[in-house]
């Protein structure tokens, strides 16, 4: 996969799930030998293609139409997901704290879930 040129991450995330199905089977004892145990997989590198500095963030929030303007906002000053900004309620915004309580996750069909991970359960100031 690597050599084909595909990108680390999507090779991790291929892969992890086998890795797991693998320790599984070895606990329950349905295989002896898990084939992925000396499985390197490519380091994973977060990358950006840019990030909007304050003053850039805030001229392109001020481009926007006034409706639009807080989601936004929440997107580029609290760094909130998509999918998180989608499953906000009002009752996660503490606007006299200035906190906002990440709760849950709305996929694209309108599923509400768990955050991306552990660590997306989180308050945001």
């Amino acid at each position: 996969m690597l050599a084909a040129g595909v990108d680390p991450s999507t090779i991790r995330n291929a892969l992890k799930p086998l890795q797991v199905i693998y320790r599984r089977a070895i606990e329950d004892g349905e295989i002896a030998v898990d084939p992925c145990v000396r499985l390197r997989l490519p380091a994973a590198r977060g990358r950006r293609e840019r990030i909007a500095d304050p003053a850039e963030a805030a001229a392109l929030i001020a481009a926007l139409r006034a409706e639009d303007r807080a989601l936004w906002g929440c997107a580029f000053y609290a760094g909130l997901r998509r999918g998180e900004l989608r499953a906000l309620l009002w009752s996660d915004v503490d606007l006299a704290s200035g906190l906002i309580r990440v709760e849950r996750s709305m996929s694209g069909h309108g599923e509400i879930g768990e955050p991306k991970s552990r660590a997306g359960r989180r308050g945001v100031r």
